[in-house]
């Protein structure tokens, strides 16, 4: 990138690098590609690679991941979360429950997902589980 197009690369270069490797299921690539970068790998690198773990079941990978993404941000609940989606999908229901359990102890709260839509003036908010939006 540099020699030819003069462009350094920065930490989204290296997340989407990793983005990439992990949605073609080359996670140990997308491993040592990490390894390998001149920067600190960012938050988004590692999410990037726990996400890709989760979606092809690399339970080892993906903890790896997590553990870097909970020392970057220890009071973001999407690493428990992803990490406690990975274990579920493996079938490792107790390490699920636990890291649960973890979240609960340390009051790290999961936000609820949510969408909106514009219709004319009015603005539509929809959250994940809520039924009391008016049909």
């Amino acid at each position: 990138m540099v020699n030819c197009y003069g462009i350094v690369p920065r930490g989204d270069h290296y997340a989407c690098m990793v983005d990439l490797l992990g949605r073609w299921g080359f996670l140990k690539e997308a491993e040592e590609f990490i390894d390998k970068i001149e920067v600190e790998p960012n938050v988004m690198i590692w999410a990037n690679l726990l996400s890709a773990c989760r979606i092809h079941e690399d339970e080892k990978r993906g903890q790896r991941a997590a553990k870097k993404l909970i020392e970057l941000e220890p009071r973001n609940s999407s690493s428990y979360v992803l990490l406690s989606n990975l274990y579920a999908a493996s079938g490792l229901w107790d390490e699920a429950r636990s890291l649960r359990r973890t979240m609960m102890q340390k009051d790290i709260q999961k936000m609820p997902g949510c969408s909106e839509i514009i219709v004319g003036q009015n603005t539509n908010l929809f959250v994940a589980g809520d039924k009391s939006h008016p049909s």
